[in-house]
């Protein structure tokens, strides 16, 4: 497992990037605990797929989704909207 750690309003977080079988799981913990509702997954066959034909870096990408979940308050603003309807 990697873990990425960051602050945001003072307060601390960590990405938490793992393998379960053959997918990636990435997401956002607060004091050791889910800090919203996003999960992201992908297998390990696609994260493959991205380093080997496009150069890219599916963990670094959903890692840097799962931060902005949290620095541009994502979830708070999905659970607005749909309590608006």
């Amino acid at each position: 497992m990697t873990t990425i750690p960051f602050k945001h309003l003072n307060q601390g977080y960590e990405i938490r990037c793992e393998y379960h079988g053959h997918t990636l799981h990435v997401r956002a913990y607060k004091d050791g605990k889910p800090a919203n509702g996003f999960n992201y997954s992908v297998s390990f066959e696609a994260v493959f797929d991205m380093k080997t034909t496009q150069g890219q870096d599916a963990v670094a990408i959903l890692a840097e989704d799962a931060k902005r979940d949290i620095t541009e308050d994502r979830w708070q603003k999905l659970l607005s909207a749909l309590s608006d309807r």
